[in-house]
């Protein structure tokens, strides 16, 4: 959203709750006890005519719905739905209930994200794993041969026991 805040364009956010305010984003928190849910957030910030629509998490068929009807309407929704790889995201859209064609009409880049620890630059030592380890993992012979190494968290002492120093992104589209 950071990179897509601009004095022209009119950025919306839906959240559970809205945790980073952002200058120049409206940001609207739902509160489902009372009835204000994805769905229903979703359609009052439309009537805005947004730019962009950011949506904290797709859970149901109405928002799901809501949310392509956005997307086929010339608006840039962006979104988090739980599955376990991108390919998924189509299938779990599926199972929602969204028709297929309305998805080919409505998505243009699904990515998955997992994030990793990274270890603190303090406690990194280098350690080469033995070859019967990286074999039984399943390693073949030309990557077994190839120069590289791996990190030793057993030294971590410096990162208040944790010896994380923050996560790291790994990324696939679809």
């Amino acid at each position: 959203m950071h990179h897509l805040n601009n004095v022209s364009s009119n950025l919306c956010s839906v959240e559970d709750p809205a945790e980073i305010q952002l200058a120049g984003v409206n940001q609207v928190s739902i509160r489902e006890k009372s009835g204000f849910t994805f769905a229903v957030a979703l359609r009052a910030l439309l009537r805005q005519d947004p730019d962009v629509v950011m949506i904290g998490e797709i859970r149901d068929r109405e928002t799901a719905d809501v949310a392509v009807k956005a997307a086929q309407t010339g608006h840039l929704v962006l979104s988090r739905l739980h599955t376990n790889d991108a390919p998924a995201t189509l299938a779990r859209l599926l199972d929602i209930g969204i028709e297929p064609y309305n998805l080919a009409a409505a998505i243009r880049l699904v990515t998955a994200q997992r994030l990793v620890r990274r270890v603190c630059p303090a406690c990194r030592e280098p350690y080469r794993p033995d070859r019967d380890v990286l074999r039984a993992g399943g390693f073949d012979e030309p990557r077994l041969s190839a120069p590289s190494h791996s990190i030793d968290r057993s030294a971590a002492i410096y990162a208040i026991g944790s010896a994380t120093a923050g996560r790291s992104a790994f990324t696939r589209s679809y």
